[in-house]
């Protein structure tokens, strides 16, 4: 076991794991609960424009945990590679980073949407993940992917198939995981 420090400055306990998994987890509606500040546009998908007038610092506090950011902060100590993975705008030291770090979410990577992209979730995700069966190092490792959008879980689970890689996809809800592919 290590102690190593992470984002926030504490010393973390942390295992080191030759042969990781990599766990993606989804922030809003898996690991966080920001329902209060999403708005969604008539066809069902989310209103961008009105999410990001709802970011400001006095929402985002009122944001609360999830279950799964529990499961999240046990993966990172057992050594696996834990990488937050949204299709919302998160710069390091913006607010919303600051308040996961403040929150104790433990993550090796953060991925968020460029800031004038507009790109649907599910591509945009697919794409942001891909290096992850593309490149030999993560390649070999088995992927498991948590998100609270069916698409985002179904593309995801296409690029499995695609590279042939074990890749595992749940929904977060309180019955386990709804959905599961590849």
């Amino acid at each position: 076991m290590n102690l190593l420090k992470n984002e926030c400055g504490a010393n973390i306990e942390r295992f080191y794991n030759l042969t990781p998994t990599i766990y993606i987890y989804d922030i809003d509606g898996t690991l966080v609960n920001s329902s209060h500040r999403h708005l969604s546009k008539s066809d069902g998908s989310i209103d961008l424009e009105a999410w990001r007038k709802n970011s400001t610092r006095l929402l985002i506090e009122q944001d609360d945990l999830m279950p799964l950011s529990v499961q999240c902060n046990q993966h990172y100590k057992n050594g696996d590679m834990v990488i937050l993975c949204t299709a919302d705008v998160i710069p390091v030291g913006g607010v919303r980073y600051q308040w996961l770090i403040s929150m104790g979410i433990l993550f090796d990577k953060l991925i968020s949407r460029p800031v004038d992209c507009m790109t649907s979730d599910w591509i945009l995700k697919q794409n942001q993940l891909a290096y992850l069966y593309r490149l030999r190092p993560y390649a070999k490792c088995d992927k498991v992917f948590y998100d609270d959008n069916v698409n985002n879980l179904k593309a995801i689970a296409e690029l499995g198939k695609q590279y042939n890689q074990a890749t595992y996809c749940y929904e977060p809800y309180e019955n386990g995981a709804l959905y599961r592919a590849y």
